[in-house]
């Protein structure tokens, strides 16, 4: 037993130099991702239109990465307008939306998605237009 010891540490011994690998040095760059923020989201919580108005919907963000951003946004829970590079969009209010009703957006940086909280909108029903005089 000793002798095959013997013989496997000189052979170790003498083939590491042989399977030494070059010493190359490389650099090895780590970014960490930082989370887009939020700084505006519009229209105002508690806004009240009427059916028929167009609403601008829009969200302000920046990216500490300086990584472009793409913007969703969903009306009652369904996706209005999907990811794109435009932050704002109008909406013509119909008489489906007549009440209540929630807007949100998603914002993404290719890595991090956030989310705005609800906004609720009241739509009113259009008043209707008074019979022409005769």
């Amino acid at each position: 037993m000793k002798k095959i010891l013997s013989i496997l540490f000189m052979f170790i011994f003498l083939t590491a130099p042989a399977l030494a690998l070059d010493e190359d040095f490389f650099e090895i760059k780590v970014t960490i991702n930082k989370v887009p923020s939020l700084s505006n989201f519009y229209p105002a919580d508690g806004d009240t239109v009427t059916e028929g108005d167009t609403l601008n919907i829009g969200v302000e963000a920046d990216d500490p990465n300086d990584d472009s951003l793409e913007y969703k946004f969903y009306i009652n829970g369904e996706v209005e307008r999907d990811w794109g590079l435009i932050p704002t969009f109008t909406y013509t209010l119909t008489s489906d939306e007549i009440g209540l009703n929630t807007i949100r957006a998603e914002i993404t940086d290719g890595m991090e998605v956030i989310e705005t909280d609800e906004i609720e909108i009241y739509v009113f029903r259009a008043s209707p237009g008074f019979p022409d005089e005769q």
